[in-house]
């Protein structure tokens, strides 16, 4: 994937956050390991921290299916494909939810 703008995986949920564990420094003098806090008083709210510890994984999925299958998509506003619309709608989809995660192509 291009640069990452976010900070690296992986993700795990714990309780009402979602945390980068990889980043815990107990000298740091604050929690640097925070990624979101999430209600837990809401029925799904595990389930959006799961989500949200998911998201670098989403993200490297669907960068790799568009540099897969449409290497064009990646870099560049006006691209086309073999014309399959079916096919070119879900790539369309793909970048779509990228770039609105903020990530650039």
């Amino acid at each position: 994937m291009s640069a990452t703008q976010h900070t690296p995986g992986p993700w795990k949920p714990n309780r009402d956050r979602v945390e980068a564990p990889q980043l815990a420094d107990p000298n740091a003098g604050r929690d640097m390991s925070l990624i979101a806090t999430v209600n837990i008083q809401r029925i799904d709210g595990y389930v959006n921290a799961t989500l949200i510890a998911a998201a670098p994984e989403l993200a490297e999925a669907l960068h790799d299916v568009l540099a897969y299958y449409a290497p064009k998509a990646l870099g560049c506003d006006d691209w086309a494909l073999s014309g399959n619309t079916q096919t070119d709608a879900i790539l369309r989809s793909a970048r779509a939810a990228l770039l609105k995660a903020g990530i650039k192509l």
